[in-house]
């Protein structure tokens, strides 16, 4: 019974000295995110107002309202022409296409690494 413990205490110190990271090997950092065409409208200021301007001066911001005003008309019109039309709503449809705008892929610097 003793030798069992033994045996069983020796594995469990083995098992920690195993798990345990080794000095010479560091942690990969986390790196910061790419940049957006949306950083520059909280760069103008601190404020919520100075966010809110730089949003509402922000051409990619604009897009996306843009996106979004052209989702809800045309979901508009849809349930228009079907009233029974089984979709998201106009405002639920413009959120998504405001959303999508936001995150589409920006196109890549000429002369930029390919990315993977």
């Amino acid at each position: 019974m003793v030798r069992k413990l033994g045996m069983a205490a020796a594995l469990v110190f083995v098992a920690v000295a195993v798990s345990a990271q080794d000095p010479g090997k560091q942690e990969k950092a986390v790196e910061a995110l790419p940049p957006h065409p949306l950083d520059g409208a909280f760069a103008r200021g601190n404020t919520a107002n100075d966010m809110t301007n730089g949003l509402l001066n922000n051409q990619w911001f604009r897009n996306a309202v843009k996106a979004a005003e052209k989702a809800k008309r045309e979901q508009q019109e849809a349930f228009r022409k079907n009233p029974q039309l089984r979709d998201a709503s106009p405002d639920q449809a413009a959120r998504r296409a405001f959303l999508d705008a936001l995150n589409q892929a920006q196109p890549e610097a000429i002369g930029a690494p390919k990315s993977k």
